[in-house]
């Protein structure tokens, strides 16, 4: 007889329609429960197609709509909208009336990552910055 393996947290990701999916899909795949919100009715109608991943359609960086996706559930919330300010804001929101533990923004602009962690964000995650460090490493 088996043990009962401990159920992983819920990972909340907003926005970032084919980011948002192969995350989704891998996180699901390793076991997690997965909230995807995007502000797309087509997207959502595509990203609902993915089993066991639960979809809202509506603009994350409304606080009702957090709620709806039951943002206090979620260890983790990812924003992966294309807009660095938006990303902030659901970041803050999720961390400032939901409780959120972790919180994960993607950065376009490589000058505000040190804003971004001092208004509380745990990780701002930036392509261009990874790339020159990957650079700069070799």
């Amino acid at each position: 007889m088996r043990g009962k393996q401990k159920e992983k947290p819920a990972i909340l990701i907003v926005g970032g329609f084919h980011k948002a999916m192969a995350l989704a899909k891998s996180l699901l795949k390793s076991g997690y429960r997965v909230t995807v919100v995007n502000k797309s009715r087509e997207d959502c109608d595509k990203l609902a197609e993915i089993q066991r991943l639960n979809v809202i359609y509506g603009d994350g960086s409304k606080r009702f709509v957090l709620e709806d996706a039951q943002a206090s559930a979620c260890r983790a919330a990812i924003a992966l909208t294309d807009s660095d300010e938006t990303n902030l804001i659901i970041c803050e929101m999720c961390k400032q009336y939901f409780g959120v533990k972790k919180t994960i923004s993607l950065l376009n602009d490589p000058g505000k990552s040190d804003f971004f962690y001092q208004m509380g964000v745990d990780r701002a995650v930036c392509a261009l910055t990874m790339i020159a460090n990957i650079l700069e490493t070799q």
